[in-house]
Formats: C-alpha cells, structure tokens, sequence
C-alpha cells in the first residue's frame, strides 16, 4: 500500500539530487538505500524463488481481477455501465490500470519535482514551508490517483490519501472536512460487513457536529456555495442510509446500494482529486496565511 506514496517521494528525492551540488552521489547512496532495504527486507527468502513469488503475487493479486468488492474508484463505478471484466483480459486490464494510474498522478509529481528543483539553495523559512506543502499536496494526489485507477483496489485504502490529507487541514478546512465525510461513507458497506456500524455512526456523526455545524469556527471560512453543497451531499448519505435500512432493495438488483455508494463516493472523490491537483499547482501563487492575516488586519 505504501506505493501509493512512492510516485511523491521518489520526485520529491530525485529533485534533492539537483539541488545539490553532489546530486550524483546523492542519487548513488539513495539507490543504494533502497536496493539494500529491498535486499535486508527479502533476505529470509531469498534463497527460495517459490517464496519469493509468492511474497509478490500477495503484494501485486493479478490473479484476484481488477477489483473485488463494490469498491468506490472508477473502476466498479465503470463497470455499473461498461463490463470490463469480460469485455478484456486480465492482462489488458493490468495494463489499462497502470497507464490510467500514472496518467493520473504524473502532473501532481512532475510539478513538485519542477518546483522542488527550481528552488534549489533558497532555504527561506517561507520556501521551505511551501515545500513540505507542496509534498503533503503530491501525497495525497498520487495516492487518491492509486485509489481511484490501480489494480485491485480495497474499501479500507481511502486511508491512505486520507492521512496526508488530514496534514493539510490547515490550508484545506472545508476540504479536507468534506473530504472525510465521503471517505467514511465509502467505507460504509465494509464496516457494515464487519459489524462496526455502531462505531461508524458515532464517527459520522461526531465529525459532522464538530466540523460542519453553523456555530463551529472553522466554517467561517467555508464559502457559503460549499457549505451549502456539503449538506446537501449529506442529505444524499443519510437518503442512501435511510433506504438501506427501511426500503428492500429489488430481488433483480440486491446490491443496488452498495453500488450506490460506491459510484457517488467515487464521484465526489474525482472532484476531489481535481480540487486537490489544483490547488497544488496554485499554491505559490496564493499569499501565505501570515501575509493574509496581515492584509486581513490592514483592511480592518
């Protein structure tokens, strides 16, 4: 699951070798790094092929097909449409993955390696600032890009963007407010699965009074518009509960909600990977939040 960040971090380090002025050297010991981790990692089997393609046939499922369960990417969104599974191949569909998932990561990663590169021996307080920002951004948008396109995706994945995504509360209130909401709601049907539907709704709950409420400080900030979007995509959640519990689904469509949430929380997760790339690629171009709060304070 950590190759959901790799895209980020690998630009992100290969920009530091051209900062420096031993950046060939610094690439060196890098490589060295990872084939020595790889090798220290791999070191009990790596007298036994057997096991050690076993090792990747568990890190990459092929065989278990582009994805499993009603999963909220694009993928099974796709499918409710368009039945890939049977329309191509395995192989096909690998390939349709991987390209999609770099396809859609490659702007986020190449424009912090572009900025990262240009920024080279600027160690401004505010630079640097803007760089750890800028690779809190890259995390998130490469690992929603993994989510929403690679191969074989789980429900429990939507974790993996989520945790960068909460770094960037600060810049992104609203965003990463929402953001949370649609990332528990997907994972919805697995919790139900397992049981923790009790716990899930005390989470729900819990963030919408504290984050999303009209007397809360952070939605000060929440452009009206949003605000107003972000209860009605509500609503939509609690519509889509309400059904579940109190409407039978039709014998012909047994799933008919979990499909539902899945091709509605892909959707806002689209949007967000969008919102998300762009306001990446606006970041220096914004005024800090110290030179805000002084602009704030001039025009009072």
């Amino acid at each position: 699951m950590a190759l959901y960040y790799a895209p980020a971090v690998f630009f992100f380090l290969l920009a530091k070798c051209f900062q420096s002025n031993h950046g060939f050297m610094l690439f060196i010991k890098l490589g060295l790094a990872v084939c020595l981790t790889f090798g220290a990692m791999l070191s009990p089997w790596i007298q036994s092929p057997d096991q050690l393609m076993q090792i990747l046939t568990r890190v990459f499922p092929v065989a278990r097909g582009l994805y499993e369960d009603k999963v909220a990417n694009i993928w099974c969104a796709v499918n409710v449409v368009f039945k890939l599974r049977s329309m191509y191949s395995i192989d096909d569909l690998l390939l349709l993955a991987t390209a999609a998932t770099a396809l859609a990561f490659a702007p986020s990663c190449i424009h912090l390696f572009v900025v990262v590169k240009r920024h080279a021996g600027k160690p401004l307080p505010a630079v640097r600032d803007n760089i750890v920002r800028l690779l809190n951004y890259s995390l998130l948008n490469s690992s929603l890009a993994f989510f929403l396109l690679s191969f074989q995706v789980h429900e429990k994945s939507i974790l993996l963007p989520l945790a960068p995504a909460l770094l960037l509360i600060d810049d992104e209130p609203w965003a990463v407010n929402w953001f949370v909401q649609t990332s528990l709601f997907s994972m919805y049907p697995l919790l139900f699965k397992d049981g923790l539907v009790i716990p899930y709704v005390v989470m729900a709950v819990g963030w919408s009074v504290l984050r999303s409420c009209p007397v809360c400080p952070a939605d000060k900030q929440t452009p009206r518009v949003v605000f107003v979007l972000q209860w009605l995509t509500t609503l939509v959640m609690v519509a889509l509960h309400a059904a579940d519990a109190f409407i039978p689904p039709p014998a012909s469509l047994p799933d008919i909600y979990v499909v539902l949430n899945a091709v509605f929380s892909c959707a806002m997760f689209v949007m967000f990977l969008l919102y998300f790339n762009y306001r990446q690629f606006t970041l220096l171009s914004r005024p800090s939040a110290e030179q805000a709060l002084i602009n704030k304070l001039k025009a009072e």
